[in-house]
């Protein structure tokens, strides 16, 4: 189940980041990618959106990617939802590690560009912590990495 995890963090280009102020939670759909290992999502944002405020404040994060596009013709007891709670760290995009994961990004999501082109943009990654990958409504797998 571990594969399957990975698989779909390797293979997805969009899901739901999960940030909060304290008081009151956020969600934003996000363009990412993950590294070959799958242990961070990387992704681009602007400073001055809230979940960049949020994130600065508070960097443990949850992150929500599934199969809803693929479910939508099949049977729903096949949907499969992973989410993965880590801590975000911020990237000089202008680094080498930076201007690879822009390139990444970019590949697989072109339309971030217009972040990219902005003087507040904010590259980061998700360090992952935590999986928990839901198989139909009640089939839990639960991970956990070593740090």
């Amino acid at each position: 189940m571990l594969e399957r995890c990975l698989e779909l963090l390797r293979s997805g280009t969009m899901g739901v980041l999960a940030t909060s102020d304290g008081e009151q939670p956020h969600t934003s759909l996000m363009g990412f990618i993950a590294d070959e290992d799958g242990r961070r999502l990387w992704m681009v944002s602007s400073k001055d959106s809230q979940k960049w405020l949020n994130i600065a404040q508070r960097p443990r994060v949850s992150f929500l990617v599934d199969t809803r596009e693929e479910c939508r013709t099949r049977e729903r007891s096949g949907l499969e939802a992973l989410t993965v709670e880590g801590h975000v760290t911020l990237v000089d995009v202008s680094s080498d590690e930076g201007q690879s994961a822009k390139a990444r990004l970019l590949k697989l999501n072109p339309y971030l560009e217009e972040f990219f082109s902005e003087p507040d943009c904010v590259l980061f990654y998700l360090k992952i912590h935590t999986l928990l990958l839901l198989t139909g409504i009640n089939t839990p797998f639960h991970f956990e990495f070593q740090s």
